[in-house]
């Protein structure tokens, strides 16, 4: 995150938004610690209800492949602040060698299903998948952040999965938020072998942004630009 942009709050002589940019936030002191708490409170609210999330819709320009927009939308009942994410994923936003492999529709796998042993835990991640099909064949336990946002859009590490109906209602394990609320178990053995995809939540990065911003209040950081 390299920039947030909130209400600061009304008075008399105007409307203001605080704008913190990366330079600001990094000297606002926030610790992995404090990062860890907001995403667990804010999966913990999914869980219980607390928590209005959409699917995510992609804008693809007509660019040949070279990439498209994530919009994600979100909103958390308490405090009451709800938000927008937009997340760009193009060829040039990396190394040259994945320009190929991001146009592919059956790129190499880089993870083979038979190299998950007993006690694994996996995470696909990615605009394209690069684990086998038969992956989840092999998996105790299937977990997913949201899923509505697994089933949604035409990308994501997992999308041949849900499409050929091997990654279902009826094979899905848990969504993430019932295993933080206690409503269905994590691990149960050693050795069992559990995937997690995360495709990403917008309450994640509302639960952050709000945490940050609260401490620029708290310091009086960033810059103040007046909206009306």
């Amino acid at each position: 995150m390299n920039t947030e942009a909130a209400t600061a709050g009304a008075s008399s002589s105007g409307l203001w938004l605080r704008f913190l940019s990366g330079p600001d936030i990094d000297a606002l002191g926030i610790s992995n610690a404090d990062i860890v708490a907001a995403v667990e409170d804010a999966v913990r609210a999914q869980g219980e209800g607390r928590a209005v999330l959409e699917p995510r819709v992609h804008l693809v320009p007509d660019n040949n492949g070279a990439g498209h927009f994530n919009v994600l939308r979100g909103h958390l009942s308490a405090p009451g602040v709800s938000g927008v994410k937009v997340v760009g994923d193009f060829v040039s936003n990396y190394a040259d060698i994945l320009v190929e492999a991001s146009r592919l529709t059956e790129p190499e796998p880089l993870l083979r299903t038979g190299a998950v042993k007993p006690g694994a835990f996996v995470v696909p991640y990615g605009t394209v998948s690069a684990v086998e099909l038969d992956l989840l064949d092999v998996m105790d336990k299937v977990v997913v952040d949201d899923w509505r946002e697994a089933q949604s859009g035409r990308f994501g590490a997992l999308r041949r999965h849900v499409d050929s109906g091997r990654l279902s209602a009826a094979t899905l394990h848990a969504e993430l938020g019932q295993i933080v609320t206690g409503q269905l178990p994590g691990r149960e053995r050693a050795d069992e072998r559990i995937l997690f995809w995360h495709r990403g939540l917008a309450i994640l990065d509302i639960a952050v942004g709000l945490a940050i911003l609260r401490r620029a209040e708290q310091q009086d950081a960033g810059t103040m630009l007046r909206y009306r």
